[in-house]
């Protein structure tokens, strides 16, 4: 975002999304979207806090059964790229072929 004669402007190019998952019962859904994409070994990524002081992750986790390779709960606010280089190598390490991200950064 670059500001000229006090007027701001910027630019955004949203990534292409094919299908958008949300609420309560979508949880539910979760495996059978992973399997529909020709997925097998989900890695569930988030945050400390949701994956220690909440039921959501686990329930992720159970929700996804034998297609959960693994839970990368690592990633800090705003998302540092020092914790994407960390995700990524434990991605590689568990040959994980879809990321389930959980939270909202």
């Amino acid at each position: 975002m670059t500001s000229q004669n006090n007027t701001i402007y910027g630019e955004y190019f949203f990534l292409p999304q094919e299908h958008v998952m949300f609420g309560a019962s979508s949880v539910a859904e979760l495996a059978s979207e992973v399997t529909r994409i020709g997925r097998r070994r989900a890695l569930v990524i988030t945050g400390h806090s949701l994956a220690t002081q909440t039921d959501v992750v686990e329930r992720i986790i159970k929700a996804l059964g034998s297609l959960h390779v693994g839970t990368f709960a690592d990633i800090r606010q705003h998302t540092p790229r020092g914790d994407v280089t960390r995700a990524i190598e434990f991605t590689r390490l568990l040959a994980a072929d879809v990321l389930v991200s959980i939270g909202g950064g």
